[in-house]
């Protein structure tokens, strides 16, 4: 199971590689934006029984509408991630929104290789709604940001520089048994749990994780976002980023085309 004391946070997203932390977000606030989203997309398709990924990635008008931004900007999370980091920390104004069909997953990957340019950037994987383990939520593999079984890895495939968008363009396999072989013979320890609305998953940049395979019969909702200090160098392929204070900033270079 994956498991966090909130008083040694730091500690153990330091040691583990991920920081789960329970009921920290509004549960309703959570459960409004899922709503909020089946709601918008109902009108397009079937959504509880749509058995391919909907691609939900490509709507950041529904990622940037007050109910979901309530959820992935709120001003909890903003403290969190100042608190994690020491300092003042802005978030791309990109959302990483997923809806996940029947059968469906998200393949192995290091978030690294999407954010690569800030040297102390975190993910925040968020569950809209209740996600048990049928419907697929992340499963990381504890400790692989700093064991010496993933240097390689971590030197080659950690050091690309992929799509923005974190579909099929930036996983290492979409077979997870397969990083068994990669390896050796050190062993692997995976986590993951039934996820509640308002539990918040903070990732390290280099912790392998990918998520199980959404068998439930119905549509697995969550959102990825970013976050890194202030005065870090920012990704050139965001251009826009959102502060503590509800401001949007713009990057200093042009946001090049989708690869």
């Amino acid at each position: 199971m994956l498991h966090a004391d909130t008083d040694q946070s730091a500690s153990l997203q330091a040691r583990d590689g991920y920081l789960l932390i329970r009921h920290f977000l509004s549960a309703p606030d959570a459960e409004k934006a899922r709503q909020f989203l089946l709601s918008a997309l109902r009108d397009a398709i079937e959504i509880e029984r749509k058995s391919k990924n909907i691609g939900l990635i490509s709507r950041q008008d529904l990622a940037l509408s007050a109910p979901l931004l309530a959820v992935l900007e709120s001003p909890l999370l903003f403290s969190l991630m100042q608190e994690l980091m020491g300092s003042e920390v802005v978030t791309p104004a990109y959302k990483w929104l997923r809806a996940v069909g029947d059968h469906e997953f998200t393949g192995l990957h290091m978030d690294r290789v999407f954010m690569g340019r800030s040297p102390r950037m975190l993910t925040a994987w968020i569950p809209l709604g209740e996600v048990p383990v049928a419907q697929g939520p992340i499963l990381v593999c504890r400790g692989s940001h700093r064991s010496r079984a993933f240097e390689r890895l971590r030197s080659t495939y950690g050091q690309s520089s992929v799509g923005r968008d974190g579909t099929l363009s930036g996983w290492l396999t979409d077979n997870g048994a397969s990083l068994q072989q990669q390896v050796g013979r050190y062993s692997l320890d995976w986590r993951t749990a039934d996820m509640q609305a308002g539990d918040v998953v903070i990732l390290h940049p280099e912790v392998m994780h990918m998520s199980a395979a959404n068998v439930s019969g119905s549509i697995r909702l969550s959102c990825d976002t970013r976050w890194q200090p202030a005065g870090d160098a920012r990704n050139p392929r965001f251009k826009f980023w959102h502060t503590a204070e509800g401001d949007t900033e713009t990057a200093d270079v042009t946001m090049p085309k989708e690869p």
